[in-house]
């Protein structure tokens, strides 16, 4: 991009050490708990440090353009529903796949949770010291309470409504709002216009979806503009080093031995060590 446009850029790295003075700020900052909230707090301040007073962010694209690896997996998770009974609870005893412990609940959510979820039930009673059935009804009344016109039609659907109005909407545009004014940083969200919003989502499924292109009709309409290893390359999240930042300072977090021994022995994920971490520091 900066080759074919000729651009300048301002390089600002955000290294282990940005990170760790960055942590009781990020903490002050939030009114309640979030999972992933510390990408755009670094990002956000250092834009701030370099001068920056307004910024544009690609928040929308995905939701809107079908572009998140939920699209297939939610597909995978409706055949996995399924199954016998006996076979899910056999295959949710495996570390990777124990979030299918949500298909056995009949709730409107139970293909998304295991797909976004960071915990899976058992835990979280655990965690929260409450019984898997109150969680299961307080996720079901909550999302009686706020989507009672929810209606899909297909998996894909289904998908997009969650990616927009649960992950983007509660959590992304919120960590957005919160991060961008905690640092005095305007994030505009030119996917999220109106119209554009209005006029994508009323797109067919299967014009919007597919399995090799990411964001097909977003590329199409662009392909002119762009160079074309942007459209071939393999689709990244944006994460930061945190596994290894987090592991070099594990006695700087206050975790009990039970939680740095799993962490250390590569038997929990960085993000969920974060998560409890963040929700000890929250209360």
């Amino acid at each position: 991009m900066v080759k074919r446009y000729n651009t300048k850029h301002t390089k600002y790295l955000i290294n282990e050490k940005y990170f760790l003075d960055s942590i009781n700020g990020f903490i002050q900052s939030i009114d309640q708990p979030t999972c992933d909230g510390m990408n755009t707090f670094l990002v956000s301040k250092a834009a701030r440090d370099v001068g920056l007073k307004t910024v544009l962010s690609g928040l929308g694209g995905d939701e809107i353009f079908y572009g998140y690896p939920s699209f297939k997996f939610m597909g995978k998770l409706r055949f996995a529903d399924k199954l016998p009974g006996v076979i899910t609870n056999y295959l949710s005893g495996y570390k990777k796949l124990k979030k299918l412990k949500f298909l056995k609940y009949d709730m409107n959510l139970k293909h998304y949770l295991p797909v976004r979820g960071i915990f899976n039930a058992t835990e979280i009673a655990k965690i929260l010291d409450i019984s898997e059935t109150e969680i299961y009804k307080i996720v079901h009344d909550f999302f009686i309470a706020n989507y009672i016109d929810y209606s899909c039609n297909s998996v894909i659907d289904e998908a997009g409504f969650c990616e927009l109005n649960l992950y983007m909407k509660n959590q992304l545009l919120r960590d957005s709002d919160v991060f961008g004014m905690s640092n005095s940083l305007e994030i505009r969200v030119p996917f999220l216009d109106k119209e554009l919003v209005d006029y994508v989502l009323r797109i067919p499924p299967k014009l919007k979806f597919d399995n090799k292109i990411n964001k097909k009709i977003l590329a199409d309409a662009v392909k002119p503009l762009l160079p074309s290893e942007l459209f071939t390359r393999k689709k990244m999240g944006f994460t930061m080093p945190f596994d290894s930042w987090i592991r070099s300072n594990i006695d700087e977090f206050g975790f009990n031995r039970e939680l740095k021994k799993q962490f250390l022995d590569n038997k929990l994920h960085w993000s969920r060590i974060w998560l409890l971490y963040i929700l000890e520091k929250f209360n």
